[in-house]
């Protein structure tokens, strides 16, 4: 049997699907009067068409970006003195300082007698080898003065024995002469006895004539021959002289070497490089216990005070206020169009309305390091950017360090550009840019451009459009709402 329900609970359930329908009614309704509200303004502002004119122009497209202000020059002044206590820093954070100027001094007072004391050790070894070495020189000359002595002398030697063996070749020359003259006249003589007849009377003075020829012709004959036995001897004795001088040579050259090894094994055996090396490093340590500035310039940090130790680290920062840059982050979608070179325009609120030109003097290879932070179990990063530094090119005395700085870098720049407003350039379903001129019976026609370059206003084009000539701008008015009727639409197919 179906229960009956009772009639209060019936009765709310009416009152509910009442209300409701009531709801969506009026919903329906306010879309409805808002759509077609949307519509006339649309139809209003198409009708209402607003026109503009084709004008050639100077057109510059640019990149903004803030920056800061930062020093041209900034020196950390650091060393590689460490572990020492640090005597006097004469000057502040604000001081003005001169290339050169001490700014830094140290205590090294333990430094300099550790310094002495290698430098009386270093003396005394010096000393110690410096009369070793004078031996061993002394040895080494007279070796080389004993040799030369005993090399000349055996020359002389082997000179006189050539020389003499050279005079008896000589010598022979001229006894075999003789004895050759002696034998032709001894055959003469025994020619003429021939000849004569037996009852000559002279015949017994021939015969003696012809005996004293031979004896003469053997003489000589004998002479050459002991002179050749001569020969042989002087040759001997000459042979023997070379060797003899030869041997001298030798034996000279080793007692010289024998004498530089020994001078060499002194030079080794007293090894002055460590103490030398140590004097050098306290000699670079002393100096550095005075810094001065690297340059001119105001002190914007010191890290260090009288009587700290100093580890490592800078001491302190000098930057050269003299001259300043802009230091920018781009990012990565803008990084490729800027480049070393380029022309800035600068403005800061120091210089209220001035605007300072400036040129891209860096621009970073790498992006900076890009910071991650955590939110929640998830890790956030920021897109990477890359530093870029522009120096100021017009002279200002307002500017400080770490001032924010409006920049507009110069990208490109047409000097005669045909031009439209950014808001007469229309694409269609198919991506083509397009223009409508607008005809003298206030009709339009489409006009094909190409977009060659973009600025904040203006919109540079290359189509078939004259200066002068009439276009059509879209209002932002009619953007508005025809954004506003996408939305509507939107919001109702999702419904």
């Amino acid at each position: 049997m179906e229960a009956v329900k009772p009639k209060k609970s019936r009765k709310k359930l009416w009152i509910g699907l009442t209300v409701t329908v009531v709801v969506i009614a009026v919903l329906f309704g306010a879309c409805s009067i808002f759509v077609s509200s949307a519509k006339k303004k649309m139809e209003a502002a198409m009708n209402a068409m607003q026109t503009d004119v084709v004008s050639v122009r100077s057109l510059t497209r640019s990149i903004g970006a803030t920056g800061k202000v930062i020093s041209a020059e900034r020196k950390d002044v650091t060393t590689t003195l460490t572990n020492v206590e640090i005597a006097d820093i004469p000057v502040e954070v604000g001081d003005t300082v001169e290339e050169g100027q001490v700014i830094v001094q140290f205590d090294t007072e333990d430094i300099a007698e550790d310094l002495a004391r290698a430098q009386r050790a270093l003396g005394q070894t010096q000393g110690q080898y410096g009369i070793s070495a004078q031996n061993a020189q002394r040895q080494v000359e007279d070796a080389l003065r004993g040799a030369d002595y005993q090399a000349e002398a055996a020359y002389s030697q082997m000179k006189s024995a050539y020389d003499a063996y050279v005079g008896a070749i000589e010598d022979l020359e001229d006894l075999e002469e003789a004895e050759e003259d002696a034998y032709r006249a001894w055959k003469d003589e025994k020619e003429i006895l021939r000849g004569l007849e037996d009852e000559d009377p002279t015949i017994e003075a021939q015969s003696a004539a012809t005996e004293a020829a031979k004896a003469a012709y053997e003489q000589a004959t004998a002479a050459r021959e002991t002179m050749e036995d001569s020969i042989d001897k002087l040759y001997d004795s000459y042979v023997m002289a070379i060797s003899t001088y030869e041997n001298t040579v030798a034996s000279g050259e080793s007692t010289v070497a024998s004498a530089q090894a020994a001078q060499q094994s002194t030079a080794l055996s007293v090894n002055t490089d460590q103490q030398q090396k140590q004097v050098d490093a306290l000699s670079e340590q002393l100096e550095k216990g005075s810094l001065t500035a690297p340059i001119s310039g105001i002190v914007t940090a010191v890290n260090y005070e009288k009587g700290d130790t100093y580890l490592q680290g800078a001491i302190l920062t000098i930057q050269d206020c003299s001259s300043f840059e802009i230091e920018a982050q781009i990012g990565e979608y803008d990084i490729p169009d800027i480049q070393k070179g380029q022309k800035v325009l600068i403005k800061t609120d120091a210089t209220r309305e001035q605007e300072l030109e400036g040129t891209v003097v860096f621009v970073a290879p790498t992006a900076t390091a890009v910071a991650a932070s955590m939110t929640g179990m998830t890790t956030a990063s920021t897109d990477p950017t890359y530093e870029v530094r522009i120096s100021v090119d017009t002279p200002t005395d307002r500017l400080r360090l770490d001032m924010s700085a409006s920049l507009s870098i110069i990208i490109r720049q047409e000097a005669d550009a045909l031009t439209v407003p950014y808001n007469a350039v229309q694409t269609d379903e198919n991506g083509n840019t397009f223009v409508e001129a607008v005809n003298d019976d206030e009709t339009t026609t489409i006009v094909p451009v190409e977009v060659l370059m973009e600025s904040s206003y203006y919109t540079q084009i290359a189509g078939d459009l004259q200066e002068g000539q009439t276009i059509r701008i879209i209002s932002r008015e009619a953007t508005d709402i025809f954004s506003e009727m996408m939305e509507m639409s939107a919001m109702g197919q999702g419904g």
